[in-house]
């Protein structure tokens, strides 16, 4: 546990004023004024679904261009600066050197993932209630009141487990090979054939760019489904992952 925490806090201090945390604020931000400036033009548009309410229809819209655009790009570009740190500078030899576990750099790179992501999704929360209010600005107006907070943080937290396989995948990729062309490239093509798989199909629920998009845009049990099947494979592929650094060697 001490080697783990030595390790996280390096990555802390490498991440420190870099792109990756920069991108978890600018990358939310870009969804919110969006989305709020499709509203702001189309208020009424949030009040045509009879069965849900406006702030309702807000919020999935926003989460669902999150998790099915926004998301998957900004993982694949942090997995591809976070290994980055260590591949350009040749660094992996240094590390490799000191007295600690193999597994705790790749964990502590995992974690250091999982702390971006939910980053990123809290400042999407904490930028959509502004977003609302800008919306209650424009004549008829169809939003009231506060917005629902346990509604879409709840939806927000399911989208971030939903995510964890993709992470897992992506820091692999990222990892494993040095070049970050092929991160890019596997983060990119994954996004578009999530994008184009039709939705609610057992390939959309498996698939790990779909998921946080199932999470959002899926029923309940679905939800569920996703959340506990997300878990699970990442503790697979993290651990695979782990096993593949710890026998490698890195220049």
């Amino acid at each position: 546990m001490n080697a783990m925490l030595r390790a996280m806090n390096a990555e802390r201090l490498k991440l420190r004023g870099t792109l990756a945390v920069w991108l978890c604020v600018l990358a939310p931000l870009t969804i919110i004024l969006l989305g709020t400036m499709m509203a702001w033009s189309m208020p009424l548009s949030l009040a045509n679904d009879a069965h849900e309410a406006p702030w309702r229809v807000f919020i999935n819209n926003l989460l669902a261009i999150w998790a099915g655009i926004m998301l998957p790009l900004l993982i694949t570009l942090e997995t591809a600066l976070l290994a980055g740190l260590e591949h350009n500078n040749h660094q992996w030899k240094h590390l490799l050197a000191l007295p600690l576990p193999r597994s705790a750099h790749y964990a502590a790179k995992l974690a250091a993932m999982l702390g971006l992501t939910s980053l990123a999704t809290l400042v999407l929360c904490l930028l959509i209630p502004l977003g609302g209010l800008l919306i209650m600005l424009t004549a008829n107006s169809p939003l009231t009141g506060p917005p629902e907070w346990e509604y879409f943080c709840g939806r927000a937290l399911a989208t971030i487990v939903a995510a964890l396989p993709m992470i897992a995948v992506q820091m692999f990729i990222a990892i494993r090979w040095r070049s970050s062309s092929l991160a890019m490239i596997s983060g990119i093509t994954g996004t578009l054939v999530a994008m184009l798989t039709p939705k609610g199909g057992s390939f959309g629920e498996l698939f790990p760019w779909g998921l946080p998009a199932t999470a959002v845009m899926g029923d309940p049990a679905q939800r569920g489904f996703v959340v506990i099947a997300g878990f699970t494979a990442f503790l697979v592929v993290a651990m695979l992952g782990a096993w593949d650094f710890s026998r490698r060697e890195y220049a």
